[in-house]
């Protein structure tokens, strides 16, 4: 039978496992505003490959969408092995370390607890989440950095000209400088290192530019790190695991013959 497992980062990181039949939906659907703690919901499948995956959901630097960007995915992921997890993180509050720091203990915290899942360990974000993701991705260590990462409609910078800029008025509050921009823009600090990445957006999105995606793997590719990026002409923002965007089963359909073949 399939298990949910909360895990509790900030608290007494404690680990407590559901049969998924009888777990309190609430809990997991719906929008979250302003998580105090960080929390891991980990879906596990019936035949684990020892794969899993870590899902940012976005929602601006005010709440979490825990469904369409998150929950909704899970069945999907599971059906082919690969342990889901959904992080419901803390907002910034005008502390720009916070999403890093999140993400870097989500990893940890998952490497730690449940190992027999991180054969293979990436991350997925959508929107801001996935500037958690590529946080993880460029400015972690190489041993703490994901094998992986999946990238729907991400910001990956604080400049002008990609970020989503109240967002970045979240994360700095009053403090934030132009001096700040490399320090804080995940597409500076790509490396060698970087994982391999799938890319999805679309090209009329007004919320968050589609050069986010389209730079960022460009920045990899010109290091040869593997990608594969996928612009669809209509979508908009948000699109995540809902049926009303017209490339839904294309786009899981790439992504699922990339992830068989990592």
């Amino acid at each position: 039978m399939k298990k949910l497992i909360c895990m509790s980062l900030y608290d007494d990181l404690s680990m407590t496992t559901y049969n998924l039949s009888e777990v309190d939906n609430a809990e997991l659907t719906g929008i979250v505003e302003n998580a105090p703690e960080g929390t891991l919901f980990v879906f596990t499948c019936d035949k684990p490959d020892g794969s899993s995956v870590i899902v940012c959901p976005g929602g601006g630097f005010l709440k979490t969408n825990l469904e369409h960007e998150g929950t909704d995915f899970a069945e999907w992921f599971t059906k082919q092995g690969i342990t889901y997890i959904v992080f419901k993180y803390r907002m910034p509050h005008g502390n720009p370390d916070v999403p890093g720091q999140d993400i870097q203990l989500a990893l940890k915290v998952v490497r730690e607890k449940i190992p027999e899942f991180c054969d293979k360990l990436g991350v997925m974000g959508a929107s801001i989440g996935g500037y958690l993701a590529t946080c993880a991705a460029t400015l972690l260590p190489d041993d703490e950095k994901p094998d992986f990462q999946i990238l729907m409609y991400p910001v990956v910078s604080v400049d002008d000209r990609l970020t989503h800029l109240p967002c970045r008025e979240r994360m700095f509050g009053n403090s934030y400088s132009s001096d700040k921009i490399e320090q804080y823009s995940p597409i500076e600090h790509v490396t060698s290192g970087s994982p391999v990445a799938f890319i999805v957006a679309a090209a009329d999105d007004a919320v968050v530019s589609p050069l986010n995606s389209i730079l960022y793997a460009a920045r990899l590719q010109k290091i040869e790190i593997p990608i594969s990026l996928h612009i669809y002409p209509t979508g908009g923002h948000g699109f995540g695991y809902n049926d009303s965007f017209v490339y839904k089963q294309k786009w899981l359909q790439e992504l699922g013959e990339w992830l068989a073949k990592l």
